[in-house]
């Protein structure tokens, strides 16, 4: 009982632990999605913004083969005027370009006026952040060759930070806008809030469930202690007039045996007979109460497995006109157990199908390995599928049974399996009508 109950124990926390690491690693994945799309949300404004920013600050134009080098050494652009000349002596070179014909090809190109004034762009950026809903701590800097040209806002002093970065326009420009930014935790965590609030509440919901369960156990096990000191505490009360009443008896009979009539003979061993019953469940009380407790020590030596379950098998059949059958496929074994209990043990399944079963009840022993095998099985009706996980409760009793024609108490079964454990073997019923207990040999 204690040991199923400390399972029981480890069962609730491992379900605990379990349901917060599902529940953590969910919430984790849940985090890891939410700054992805963040900073993917953070890359595109950035893009926007520089886009929008350039639109506003670039002169449209066209220029044809006349006009072209004035029209760009006004800007001094030497990039667009290397694309305009490379392009312009491809055409030519084609004999695609006319420079005299009025339908002549224009290159149609945009020239920002002036380099990008980082405080005009703050403000344009902080509105696409605010319509997002994005409080960030960041600064602005622009690199040329990997060379800071310019910069806005304060150093950020924290440890992880992150970057966005695009191009500036025109072409073949080596000049790039950076966003450096602190990371988006609490961002992550608010955007994914519903999903952190359902798995606080649903962890919280299995958490007090399984403590509620933990303090039922607690006091299932109190009352079961309550109820054990009790049985032991009675059954030891019981022994006492037990014992007066049966030497009471039989000094009646053997002191005044002349003087009893043959009615007051039957009536005292009636009353014998009756007294050693009573002594017997009470004996069988007070060993299920020290198996419950784990009080019951086994006295354990060396038997003759096989010399002791034969005395029990005869000893049973001078009791039964049913036919009890014996055989095993060894001559000698020996085994360390207690030879007291384990008969009992064997005794209940036998005094079970003698009084559940057919006409005839086989009792075998076979070894398997190191394995030993003993099967007590008969040819009755057996016991019906909806009995079988209980047969080993205690006093749990077959419910399509007699139970006025054949007493019984319901703790033979769970004796058995009790002491069979405590030998490191098992028992179980294989089918309706067979028993099988496995001990383990050397």
């Amino acid at each position: 009982m204690v040991k199923q109950q400390q399972k029981t124990v480890y069962f609730i926390a491992l379900i605990v632990v379990w349901t917060i690491g599902i529940q953590a690693y969910w919430n984790y994945i849940q985090y890891a999605n939410n700054r992805m799309l963040i900073i993917n949300e953070i890359q595109n404004i950035l893009d926007k913004v520089l886009n929008d920013y350039t639109k506003e600050h670039t002169q449209k134009s066209s220029l044809t083969d006349s006009v072209i080098t004035t029209e760009i050494e006004g800007y001094k652009a030497d990039s667009i005027q290397k694309i305009v000349n490379k392009v312009l002596n491809a055409l030519r070179s084609n004999d695609q370009l006319n420079p005299d014909a009025t339908d002549a090809p224009r290159i149609s190109y945009n020239l920002m006026h002036s380099a990008v004034n980082l405080a005009e762009f703050d403000k344009m950026l902080k509105q696409a952040l605010k319509s997002k809903n994005y409080v960030l701590e960041y600064n602005l800097t622009i690199t040329e060759n990997s060379v800071v040209k310019d910069s806005f806002g304060a150093p950020l002093a924290h440890f992880s930070i992150l970057a966005a970065k695009s191009q500036i326009a025109p072409l073949e420009s080596t000049s790039t806008i950076h966003l450096n930014y602190s990371n988006p935790i609490l961002l992550s965590l608010l955007k994914g809030l519903t999903g952190l609030v359902l798995s606080f509440f649903l962890c919280s919901i299995v958490i007090f469930a399984l403590y509620y369960l933990l303090q039922i156990i607690k006091k299932q096990k109190q009352l079961s202690e309550v109820k054990n000191d009790f049985i032991s505490n009675v059954t030891h009360e019981f022994k006492t007039p037990i014992a007066v009443v049966t030497s009471a008896i039989e000094a009646i009979k053997n002191f005044n045996n002349e003087q009893i009539t043959d009615k007051t003979r039957r009536y005292l061993d009636i009353s014998e007979q009756e007294l050693k019953k009573l002594n017997r469940l009470v004996e069988k009380v007070m060993e299920t109460s020290l198996l419950e407790s784990s009080e019951l020590n086994l006295d354990k030596q060396n038997t003759d497995l096989l010399k002791l379950l034969k005395a029990c098998t005869e000893k049973h059949q001078l009791n039964t006109q049913k036919s009890i059958l014996f055989e095993s496929n060894i001559h000698h074994i020996e085994l360390n157990i207690d030879a007291f209990h384990f008969e009992n043990a064997l005794s209940n399944l036998v005094d079970n199908a003698i009084k559940y079963g057919g006409n005839e009840i086989k009792v075998s022993v076979y070894k398997d390995g190191t394995r030993l095998i003993i099967s007590v099985k008969d040819d009755g009706p057996g016991i019906s599928k909806q009995d079988e996980p209980y047969i080993f409760d205690k006093f749990f009793r077959v419910k399509n049974q007699n139970m006025h024609r054949i007493k019984g108490f319901g703790i033979g079964l769970y004796y058995t399996k009790s002491i069979i454990e405590k030998h490191h073997g098992s028992i179980e019923l294989i089918n309706k009508n067979t028993f099988l207990i496995t001990l383990w040999t050397t």
